[in-house]
């Protein structure tokens, strides 16, 4: 009797797919118009993608970087830190890519390559998982809604895309690679961390199921540990993580909480959570081959991270795709990548045009989920017009530092150089109102938030005049 063997991630025959004018009188592939679908539709999300208060500060610092042509260790941008307060930027490279994005071609060229990031994502995810395009395809469909879902415009999507790379280049054994994958996504963005640990997940799969691969993943995960060194923060980033997570969790953001049972993308995380573990658990195909084992270790590792943190869910689905598409029957594959059509041509064309206009009209309106104009005029102006000291909300912080930049702020959601101690009592203002101790500890004069806080109420009714109210923000000046 004969073992089931898996269908690889990639035909090693050679290709007879048609380029160039054999597109035209040949047609497209299943295969090749399944990918193009893929590519074109996780284009239009990551082109679509929110820019919210992080993406605004990110900008900020881009262009800080900019001008001084050196990346800042200290923080510039807080008149409540004493001068010098050491700054953690751990995404420099990401900022400074959006700024010159920015000043290229504005916000649409920002949002545009945010679009190229994602459907790189998607396309080095599609070749880390093993099996005909089909079933690579319908994998994808499963996992992507929920990672597209948790996406906004700023470096957090770089971790992504490090991610993806990291699993196709194991998945296909190219171990030399992955230093300078980790370079990059060091300077990109802090969590490459993550990474390592995938790294060390697969070491120790290779020490319990297939020793002679151990030596070269060993050296490997060191050679990438020795490269995410290569930083403005050095050894430091190294540590970052764990702090800043834990200084995360203390503020109970909600994209750090664990994902609950009220709210439906949880409910289709631990769906697909379960689904994974009966798959893993009950394969029919024996699991007693590298390629099927690889990934099992490491996906144990991050359901449990995703089962902390919603910030972590994105990342166990990438890894879950790779093991369960090893852990699936073999079955028969159909011949996809030799069936050429030429309707599959028309489709994937028309889907691109659709897209194109899509796309081209939210840009031109701007669509109002873009935020590309978060603050009105009179919004803005009524800003500018406060006296200081002013007060403002930790998630307003990221947006006057981009359109209010010559004025220094209280706090932003940076997060990283703040005292833990100030960002709750000021969490503590804001949902409680409990703010007299704060604001006079500073001497606030003024004050910037959202309408919604209890905060801004308890002010109202302690004599504070508003000068500019709408449905996003209330700007408030104390009397005399």
């Amino acid at each position: 009797m004969t073992r089931e063997t898996l269908v690889p991630a990639a035909s090693t025959t050679p290709s007879a797919e048609p380029t160039g004018f054999g597109i035209l009188t040949r047609g497209l592939s299943t295969d090749q118009t399944l990918r193009g679908l893929l590519c074109v539709g996780l284009f239009v999300c990551g082109a679509l993608l929110v820019m919210q208060d992080d993406s605004w500060w990110h900008l900020r610092c881009g262009q800080l970087i900019t001008q001084l042509g050196t990346v800042p260790q200290h923080d510039s941008f807080s008149f409540s830190l004493p001068e010098g307060t050491y700054w953690p930027n751990h995404e420099w490279l990401a900022q400074v890519l959006m700024y010159r994005a920015y000043t290229l071609g504005g916000l649409p060229l920002v949002s545009l390559a945010a679009g190229v990031v994602v459907a790189l994502v998607g396309l080095a995810l599609c070749g880390a998982l093993a099996g005909g395009m089909e079933r690579r395809f319908v994998l994808l469909l499963l996992v992507l809604p929920w990672i597209v879902a948790s996406l906004s415009a700023r470096p957090q999507i770089f971790t992504l895309l490090g991610m993806a790379v990291t699993l196709w280049l194991l998945a296909r054994e190219r171990y030399w690679a992955l230093p300078v994958v980790f370079l990059g996504w060091a300077n990109l963005h802090g969590a490459v961390s993550l990474g390592g640990l995938l790294l060390v997940g697969c070491c120790a799969a290779a020490l319990l199921f297939d020793r002679s691969r151990l030596t070269r993943l060993v050296v490997v995960t060191g050679l990438c540990g020795g490269a995410t060194l290569v930083t403005p923060m050095g050894i430091k980033l190294l540590l970052f993580p764990l702090e800043s997570v834990a200084r995360l969790k203390q503020l109970d953001l909600e994209e750090w909480t664990a994902p609950g049972f009220t709210q439906w993308m949880h409910l289709y995380f631990w769906g697909l959570l379960a689904a994974v573990a009966v798959t893993l658990l009950l394969a029919r195909r024996p699991l007693n081959d590298w390629p099927s084992r690889m990934f099992l270790l490491p996906c144990v590792l991050f359901a449990v991270l995703a089962a902390l943190s919603q910030r972590n869910i994105p990342l166990f689905l990438m890894v879950a795709a790779a093991a369960v598409s090893r852990a699936l029957p073999a079955g028969r594959e159909k011949d996809t990548a030799h069936d050429f059509q030429k309707k599959n041509l028309g489709a994937l064309a028309a889907f691109g045009v659709l897209a194109t206009l899509s796309i081209g009209l939210a840009y031109r309106l701007p669509w109002d989920r873009l935020e590309w104009e978060p603050l009105s005029a009179e919004a803005l102006a009524a800003v500018r017009n406060c006296p200081q000291p002013m007060f403002n909300t930790y998630n307003t912080g990221g947006y006057l530092l981009w359109f209010a930049p010559e004025r220094k702020v209280f706090l932003d959601s940076r997060q990283d150089p703040y005292p833990i101690e100030l960002l709750l009592q000021t969490q503590r203002a804001q949902q409680l109102g409990d703010y007299e101790e704060l604001f006079a500890r500073f001497g606030f004069r003024s004050a910037v938030m959202e309408p919604t806080w209890p905060l801004g109420r308890k002010l109202i009714e302690s004599g504070w005049k508003i000068t500019h109210r709408d449905d996003r923000w209330l700007v408030l000046v104390r009397e005399g």
